[in-house]
């Protein structure tokens, strides 16, 4: 390239975030990316070849929260042999991992809270692009005593209006809220399907429900869950359970 043409590049490449803004002057913006090219009397010099704009604004941000059993009884075993507490760490590490691959990943943080007569904030709300995939998942760690689903999703609901009370103007939130539990309802101060009645009043929350195991209360999670013919499910397996909470945040109609 003659020198004489850097400054230019240069300028280019400065200006990446105001190109959006021009459609004019041979200048045309499609997918992000600018589409032109300049005459160099030695050839063409492709500008989407040196680089891309700025990635589109996001249309929309959505927060998952995992609601976690972290009760005794999730030392058991899956169907395929696989303690439940591991198979739910490996399918949150595989959650994380899909998400931030997909084409969504700048608009999908995840938040987690386990518990069992105690609710924990084990992960903040965080965009899944920051969040280590390493982390330690596994619902059991700093629990193993009795299942207070209501506090989880009283916790739950809190957090979700914190969230969308602080969306960004212009910018709508939806929250889907993703219950996992293996028992029964034995302990804690909130009524569980008290709390999900206020989680479905508001119409920019989901509240999906997993029975994992043969104990789990399937009349309870299918009550409390937004619509027990798209948000119950009953997963044998942590690959299960993966795949259907991913397809929950895939698949919610949006507001």
């Amino acid at each position: 390239m003659s020198i004489a043409w850097k400054p230019v590049i240069h300028f280019l490449l400065l200006s990446a975030m105001q190109l959006t803004h021009i459609t004019q002057n041979n200048i045309e913006i499609n997918n992000d990316v600018c589409h032109t090219s300049i005459s160099n009397k030695g050839g063409i010099v492709k500008i989407d070849e040196l680089f891309k704009a700025a990635s589109s604004p996001k249309s929309r941000e959505e927060l998952g929260i995992v609601v976690c059993d972290g009760s005794g009884s999730m030392t058991e075993l899956d169907a395929l042999g696989e303690q439940k507490n591991k198979a739910v760490e490996r399918a949150i590490r595989e959650l994380v991992n899909r998400l931030s691959r997909s084409s969504r990943k700048d608009e999908v943080s995840l938040a987690m809270y386990t518990f069992d007569d105690r609710v924990e904030l084990k992960l903040a709300p965080t965009p899944v692009m920051q969040i280590d995939p390493n982390a330690n998942f596994d619902p059991l760690v700093g629990h193993g005593n009795a299942t207070a689903i209501g506090d989880g999703l009283f916790e739950a609901l809190r957090l979700a209006e914190e969230y969308l009370n602080n969306a960004q103007a212009g910018l709508p939130r939806d929250v889907v809220v993703m219950l996992l539990s293996d028992g029964q309802n034995n302990t804690g101060s909130n009524d569980p399907r008290t709390i999900a009645r206020q989680i479905k009043n508001n119409n920019q929350i989901v509240l999906v429900t997993a029975a994992f195991g043969n104990d789990a209360d399937r009349g309870l999670l299918q009550d409390v869950c937004s619509d027990p013919n798209k948000y119950y499910a009953e997963p044998k397996t942590g690959d299960e359970l993966r795949d259907y909470f991913l397809a929950s945040l895939e698949s919610i109609e949006r507001v």
